[in-house]
């Protein structure tokens, strides 16, 4: 397989974004049944059940795990209604081309959304826009317990009040996996530990949204060189 700019779609659109280097990719299709798009991510190894609390993950899981290529190759993530644009326009001739993206990745290791900056902490961001603190509380307690070198990254991320959002990224395949095989492993211990019988139908998306501040914590761990890129919404 090739490089590939995976687009996540949840439902079925009016119009389909036709640009090289790109595919789309169905979520939730466990439920919805199968769009007859290019990916799902019902096939193979999959999470598809899980895409109410999992949000996009069902996607990044399933790329993880069944999209075959080389180490070296291309791995990015946008959705339906957001992309990667240098100019804030919303025509997708105008979306982070792969000619573009190559360029970048010689001097960067990973392309994310410019960052989203709070009046508040992340801590207390997460609190009032997302879920319960306690998620972020269960998810430091399972970092301390399998990767207690990221405890102090994940302790000066939370008290940031800045950070990359919206679980977009591109990088080269390799470091997507390393990230991924981190990144669930944190995220099915939290799973484990935490009781959503009380949530409401947003809260309960906890996992996507523990995902967006873990990648922060990633790269910053992990001194990543990172490129941060405009992010239009066609739909705004």
């Amino acid at each position: 397989m090739k490089d590939n700019i995976f687009i996540v779609t949840h439902k079925k659109l009016d119009k389909y974004v036709i640009k090289k280097g790109y595919s789309y990719i169905q979520v939730n299709t466990a439920k919805n049944g199968n769009y007859n798009l290019e990916y799902n991510d019902f096939d193979g190894d999959n999470i598809s059940i899980k895409n109410p609390n999992f949000c996009e993950l069902t996607a990044v899981y399933w790329i993880w795990k069944n999209y075959k290529c080389n180490n070296d190759n291309i791995i990015g993530l946008c959705h339906y209604r957001r992309f990667f644009s240098p100019l804030k326009i919303k025509n997708s001739n105008f979306y982070l081309s792969m000619n573009k993206i190559k360029k970048i990745l010689k001097d960067y290791d990973i392309i994310v959304p410019k960052k989203f900056k709070f009046d508040v902490t992340t801590y207390e961001f997460y609190d009032q826009c997302a879920g319960k603190k306690k998620d972020l509380d269960i998810t430091r307690d399972v970092i301390i317990e399998k990767y207690p070198d990221y405890v102090d990254f994940f302790d000066e991320y939370c008290n940031l009040k800045e950070g990359h959002y919206l679980n977009m990224m591109i990088c080269k395949k390799r470091l997507f996996d390393d990230y991924c095989k981190w990144l669930f492993d944190i995220l099915f211990e939290v799973e484990k530990r935490v009781d959503l019988s009380d949530y409401s139908v947003q809260e309960a998306r906890i996992f996507g949204y523990i995902s967006e501040l873990l990648l922060n914590v990633y790269c910053m761990k992990n001194n990543l060189k990172e490129k941060s890129i405009r992010v239009v919404n066609t739909e705004a």
